[in-house]
């Protein structure tokens, strides 16, 4: 499954330099789990109701600033070099709120990376069989 994802690059990177983060803690106000990770998997990411911007915005920050703002509890907020890297898997179409514009997250399915299950099996997909029909 998509476990198999962090525990390959937990192998590559080291114990603690890959973690799984949920979709609730990837959205809390504490993100002290970012300080030193190298990669992170969300799993299962869905981004929705009125804090959806939000949520966006603190994404975009960690995906693209040099720094990161540390925010752990009960001590004061510190700045850590960003080194880290993350691959969000869902199964919602609308799970995030990314425009064309967007240039921190690149939005993808399994499907137009490999082609469609039956097309992975050796029949040909519907894509497939629509090329060069003529």
């Amino acid at each position: 499954g998509k476990g198999l994802v962090y525990k390959a690059m937990e192998a590559v990177l080291g114990i603690g330099n890959a973690k799984p983060v949920s979709n609730n803690i990837i959205s809390s106000q504490w993100n002290d789990w970012a300080q030193g990770c190298q990669f992170i998997t969300v799993e299962e990411i869905h981004v929705s109701g009125q804090n959806r911007k939000a949520v966006m915005d603190g994404l975009k920050e960690f995906q693209s600033n040099d720094e990161l703002s540390i925010n752990q509890r009960h001590t004061s907020a510190y700045s850590v070099d960003n080194v880290c890297m993350a691959l969000y898997f869902t199964n919602e179409d609308d799970a995030l709120a990314v425009c064309r514009e967007t240039r921190q997250l690149m939005h993808t399915s399994f499907s137009q990376l490999f082609g469609s299950v039956r097309g992975l099996h050796g029949e040909p997909s519907p894509e497939q069989t629509s090329i060069g029909t003529d």
